[in-house]
């Protein structure tokens, strides 16, 4: 457990360690999500799969909760992905490459997401500035507009 005090042993402040820590549950949250989407599956359907309630996939998923190592190896074996898979990526710095990282991983974990991504390596970088116009224009007309979802 890290206490509470200011600073370890190399000078980074353990509050910088428990920030770092949190990142990385909350990434690995959004990991299981999206493969769990890129599935098909439900909350539901995957906690019954591993012997949990969906408001226990659901704190996973936000990082609420921490996922040990033999559940990440669960999870990984039920959704076929390796289990190295929910940290691919994961940011090691902060600032813009953590919110770029975020946005990706948001995207992917919304219906649609994945397919929008696939898609989107398919066509010529001409036409992807064209899909990047039209969807930072819609992305400000929603921005006031109210949500479906």
């Amino acid at each position: 457990m890290i206490s509470e005090c200011n600073t370890s042993r190399g000078g980074a402040s353990i509050g910088d360690a428990k920030a770092k820590i949190q990142r990385a549950n909350e990434y690995a949250g959004m990991r299981l999500r999206a493969a769990r989407l890129q599935r098909g599956l439900s909350q539901e359907s995957l906690a019954a799969a591993v012997g949990l309630t969906f408001q226990q996939v659901q704190k996973y998923e936000k990082g609420k909760n921490r996922m040990s190592a033999g559940l990440l190896a669960f999870f990984a074996e039920h959704l076929k992905v390796p289990m190295t898979w929910f940290f691919d990526g994961l940011p090691q710095a902060t600032g813009d490459d953590l919110v770029g990282a975020s946005a990706i991983n948001s995207m992917i974990s919304t219906p649609g997401g994945i397919d929008v991504a696939r898609s989107f390596t398919r066509i010529g970088v001409g036409d992807r500035q064209v899909v990047v116009r039209v969807m930072n224009a819609l992305a400000q007309n929603g921005a006031s507009a109210p949500h479906g979802d």
